[in-house]
C-alpha cells in the first residue's frame, strides 16, 4: 500500500466526496484472492476513515479500486 499512497488518497477523496491531502494508514488486514484485499484503518486529514481496497494480479494491468470508504 506504502508506494500506491497517491492513488489511494485522490480514490479515497472521490469516495468520501471532499479531499484527502493527509493519509496515515494505521492498521490494515490482508486476504489473497484474485489479487489482493485490504481493509484499513486510517487517518485522512485528521478523521478516522475506514475503507476497503483491492490490487488485482499484476498481470491484469488494472489500477487498485476502492469500494468502501467511511
Amino acid at each position: 500500500l506504502q508506494f500506491e499512497t497517491a492513488a489511494i488518497r485522490e480514490l479515497l477523496a472521490e469516495k468520501l466526496g471532499g479531499s484527502c491531502r493527509e493519509l496515515v494508514v494505521k492498521r490494515y488486514r490482508t486476504q489473497v484472492v484474485a489479487g489482493t484485499n485490504f481493509k484499513v484503518h486510517a487517518e485522512a486529514d485528521g478523521k478516522d476513515v475506514v475503507f476497503k481496497a483491492h490490487r488485482p494480479l499484476p498481470h491484469t494491468g488494472e489500477p487498485i479500486s476502492i469500494s468502501e470508504a467511511a
